[in-house]
């Protein structure tokens, strides 16, 4: 299985950004191999769209589930057309954030804001 974290850097001990659609880094980490990816997110410079184009990089990546603090409903709905699980991250680090969820310590995120909309 692939878990996805939005990371602040590219480390285990990094904290978990607040921030979907524009966080600069995900963290993907392989259950069958334990391998951890650190990629640099392509649309956290996005001039709009920004969740929904982060959401479809990690459906293009095959991630399963998705540790996360919130997420707007237009990233949820490719989210969820990808068949992907979303927990709600704790305030820790990627590694504990894994550890939680491994140990069924994480809840399912179930309410959802409808984006952060920036007017020009």
């Amino acid at each position: 299985m692939k878990i996805a974290m939005a990371t602040l850097e590219e480390n285990m001990e990094t904290k978990l950004d607040q921030t979907f659609g524009r966080a600069v880094y995900f963290l993907i980490h392989d259950t069958e191999t334990g391998e951890n990816k650190f990629m640099i997110n392509p649309a956290k410079d996005a001039t709009g769209g920004a969740g929904i184009k982060s959401a479809q990089t990690l459906v293009d990546e095959k991630v399963e589930t998705l540790i996360v603090f919130r997420l707007g409903t237009n990233a949820v709905k490719v989210l969820e057309g990808g068949n992907v699980k979303c927990f709600r991250a704790i305030e820790d680090t990627a590694e504990a954030n894994l550890k939680a969820f491994k140990e069924g310590k994480l809840t399912k995120l179930e309410d959802f804001h409808p984006g952060y909309h920036h007017a020009k």
